[in-house]
């Protein structure tokens, strides 16, 4: 993969660990354009309302201003907050598990680690069949979902 800006992998990021125990990140925004299922996304610089836009769940939707004059406001386009009081997964769009089929993996850990349950929604990509996981993810994908105990045939 050529070394350009829209494709080089953007993963810099800042980790803090503020008063009271309290862990941060800092990172570039950016967007992530799938151009075939299951392929690293093409990555390149982005506005804040775009990188949150793109991401996999409104509880991971969410940042803090760093801009003067709005340092410290919190940016919740889609009402995370909300989703956190009421604890439950809703996923930002229908395309979320076929544009990253390993966000299903990372859905499943997330309502295992908080008892959250992943929010019902009336479109196929609460119901994609196994097959997506199989032929378009890595072997460790694959792995990580036999340790979750799923029906065979949603791991074959």
């Amino acid at each position: 993969m050529p070394n350009s800006p829209a494709t080089t992998k953007m993963s810099a990021l800042l980790f803090l660990v503020l008063p009271g125990n309290v862990r941060a990140e800092i990172g570039m925004a950016r967007t992530e354009v799938y151009e075939k299922v299951g392929k690293p996304p093409v990555v390149a610089p982005a506005s804040i309302q775009e990188d949150l836009r793109r991401r996999d769940f409104t509880v991971n939707a969410m940042a803090l201003s760093l801009n003067e004059g709005s340092r410290g406001l919190l940016l919740d386009p889609f009402n995370g907050v909300a989703d956190i009081e009421a604890k439950v997964l809703r996923v930002l769009n229908n395309y979320a598990f076929v544009e990253d089929p390993s966000r299903m993996i990372r859905a499943t850990r997330f309502a295992a680690r908080f008892h959250w349950p992943l929010e019902e929604k009336p479109s196929n990509a609460s119901t994609l069949p196994g097959k997506i996981i199989t032929s378009n993810t890595s072997r460790k994908a694959r792995s990580d979902t036999r340790s979750l105990n799923l029906p065979t045939k949603m791991i074959r």
